[in-house]
Formats: C-alpha cells, structure tokens, sequence
C-alpha cells in the first residue's frame, strides 16, 4: 500500500493536470470568414453502404466551397450491395465524383488503410480531407477545415468535430442516449488536447491533412498491421514528425454520424479504437500514461467499493479481519474518484456551454425536477470502460466482419 499510493497520486495529478488544461485551452470560433481556395481532395471508403453513400455524396456536393477546387474520390471497397452501381450514376452525373474499387483487400491486415493508401495515391489535391460513408457534413465543412490551414500556414493536420445523429434524446434507447454523450466527450478531449499543443486523438470522421505531408511521415507504415488506428495512429505519427495539428473549432461546422444499434455494436467499435493501446506507448507516452489514468480513475476505481463488497460476502470473516484496510482504501478512492469527478463534470458542462448544446443533454425526471444525461453517463462508463479496454487489448471485436490479427 506504502508503494502504491505515491504511483496513484502521480496518476491522479496527471489526469487533473490535463482536463484542467483541456478546459484553459478549449475554445470555439463564432464565425467562419472568407479564404483563399485550395484543391481539395475528399476521400470517402464504403463497403456496403448502399444506404448511405448518397446522403454523404448530397452533402459534400453542397459544400459552400467552389466546387471546381474539390474533387470526390470514393473508394469502394468490396461492397457486395448496390454501393457500386450508386457511385456509377453519381460518376456519370458529377464530373469532380469519382470511385474504383479497392484491390487486394482480402491481403490487407487493414483493409481500411489500404483502401485509404489507394485513394490518396490517385489524388490531386494538395489536402485530403476524410469522412465515412455514413457521416453526413455540414455545407461548410470543407470551408472549416480550408480556413485552418490559412489561418495558420504551418498546419499540417486538422481534426474537425464531429457527433452522433439524433434528435430529442429523451425516448431513446440508452445505448444511444449513452453512445451520445460519450462520443461529445470523446470529441471535448480530443479538441482540448489539441487546442492545448497536446495531440492525442481524432476521428477519420472528420479529418483532413496535407497530401505532401502524409507522405513526408511515410503514410501508414509501420501501423499499418493494426486493423484499426487510420485516424489516431496516423496523427501519433505527424505528432512524432514534429507535424502542426490544428481543430476546426467552428460552431456550425461539423460531421454526424449514424447512431449504433445496441450495446453490441457499441462495445464492439469502441473496444476495436481501443486496440490502439497496444502500440500507443511507443508512438506517444504521453498520451499513454493519460489513457492509463483514465483507466484508473474512469474505469477500475469506481467500481472497487462493488468488489469489496463481493468480498465481504463471500468471506466474511477474512473481511471482519481485514476491516480496517478496506476502510481506509474504499476512504482514498473516495477521495480520489469524487476530485476526479469534479474536475470531469466541470469541464464536460464547460465545452457542452460553448458548443451549446447543453440543453440537448437537459430534461425533467418524474419528481418535476431538471436533469442532464451526463450523470446516466458517469454511473455506466465504469464498467463500459474496463470492458472495452480488455476487449481491444485481446482484439475481442470486429470490424467489417473481421477479426484482427
């Protein structure tokens, strides 16, 4: 015990450090001003999307954005429903729309990055910006990501923002309500590590870079057997290379993706973006030791006074005489879980004001009396993040109906 507490007050003042650095950081612009046009290359992969490639392709051919400097590239990657014969009619209609269909798929330890590295080779735009067949962006969500870039010449990397599609929450399944709230949360993280000069995640959703500086950190190499990581692991590289990350922090620009359809699905996508942890010390230690007190603190001690108890019914009497200890560790993982909390619940209502959508997370339970979802949220995300911790650790998912290897 004498060894452990020093290691867990570290872990404890690490995690507070950063969300208290998140939240100094965090900022949204109000407007989006006039820029320079640069060309454009949107890359979008699908593999059975039928249901869902026009609404992205509608979108991205509304963009705000002259349309003479964007081009569509959709890599289809196997689909064996109508997706091809969609990208077909929109190729013939739109002349900046353009597919192929990936090669040697089945070859790839990622089949994602390997359809991403096909697309970006046939490119002709000087940034490559990313989402998924089943996002659909906002009309200035090239303009966003655009203005970062000028803004700031040295950029070489932008993550934008991104959330799930979905109307009133109240009504909802939980795994929805719960997919909802922690994917906002999820993305205020990643916005104020960035915002911080401390990159540490994205989403493919909605992400851009440079196509010469893509190039310049060798691409995909060397985390290309990981079946997952197009976005984070790919980021961890420009942060290696020394590479300026910038976040399109821009009110009425972002991307929605489609909601999930059970707890299933949810553990199984999350636990698959958790299988990054197993390179992720070597690529960014920091971020690995911030990861690993979010384990600690989010995850493993908020569930500790549920395995005492299951101790002390099981052995009473080896608990009667070991009394005292469990007292004094359930006291300090009190203390240690109710700053944490404090500290989380201050910064997630701080980045839901400036984003403002805290009344979307706002409703009235049954004793007339107001209340948000975030505490449904902190009550599930202990035992929800052990879970997909372990699962992307033992590569216990799969994605696209495979398995990693």
């Amino acid at each position: 015990m004498i060894y452990i507490m020093p290691i867990l007050l570290f872990f404890l003042i690490f995690y507070l450090y950063h969300i208290s650095l998140f939240r100094k950081s965090f900022y949204v612009y109000d407007e989006l001003n006039s820029l320079k046009q640069h060309r454009v290359s949107v890359v979008i992969c699908a593999r059975n999307e039928a249901d869902n490639i026009e609404n992205v392709l509608n979108a991205v051919l509304s963009q705000d954005y002259d349309i003479s400097c964007l081009e569509i590239i959709v890599a289809n990657d196997g689909s064996t429903d109508a997706t091809e014969s969609i990208l077909k009619r929109y190729s013939k209609e739109y002349e900046n729309v353009k597919y192929f269909n990936v090669l040697e798929r089945e070859k790839a330890k990622s089949p994602k990055k390997n359809a991403l590295q096909q697309a970006i080779r046939i490119a002709s735009g000087d940034i490559i910006l990313l989402t998924d067949a089943d996002c659909i962006p906002t009309s200035n969500w090239v303009s966003s990501h655009v203005a970062i870039y000028e803004r700031k010449p040295d950029t070489e990397m932008v993550v934008g923002f991104s959330k799930i599609r979905v109307g009133e929450l109240r009504g909802l399944p939980m795994y929805n309500r719960f997919e909802y709230v922690d994917f906002l949360i999820l993305m205020f993280a990643a916005q104020g590590a960035i915002q911080s000069g401390n990159p540490f995640s994205c989403s493919g959703q909605n992400l851009s870079y440079k196509r010469d500086s893509y190039y310049d950190v060798g691409g995909f190499s060397y985390v290309d057997h990981f079946i997952s990581g197009d976005d984070v692991l790919l980021m961890q590289k420009f942060v290696r290379y020394n590479k300026e990350i910038g976040f399109t922090a821009f009110l009425n620009a972002f991307t929605e993706t489609m909601p999930i359809t059970g707890w299933k699905a949810l553990l199984n996508q999350r636990s698959r973006w958790a299988s990054n942890l197993k390179v992720m010390y070597k690529l960014n230690t920091r971020f690995f030791l911030y990861l690993t007190s979010c384990f600690l603190f989010m995850g493993l001690f908020p569930i500790l006074p549920l395995l005492i108890l299951l101790v002390s019914l099981l052995n009473p009497s080896f608990y009667a005489e070991q009394a005292h200890i469990f007292l004094s560790i359930l006291f300090s993982f009190a203390i240690l879980i109710f700053l944490r909390w404090i500290f989380d619940v201050r910064f997630i209502n701080f980045a839901l004001e400036n984003w403002g959508l805290s009344d979307k997370l706002k409703y009235i339970n049954r004793k007339n009396r107001q209340q948000t979802y975030i505490s449904e949220w902190l009550l599930i995300s202990p035992i929800y993040i052990i879970l997909v911790t372990f699962m992307g650790l033992f590569s216990i998912f799969k994605w696209k109906n495979r398995k990693e290897v």
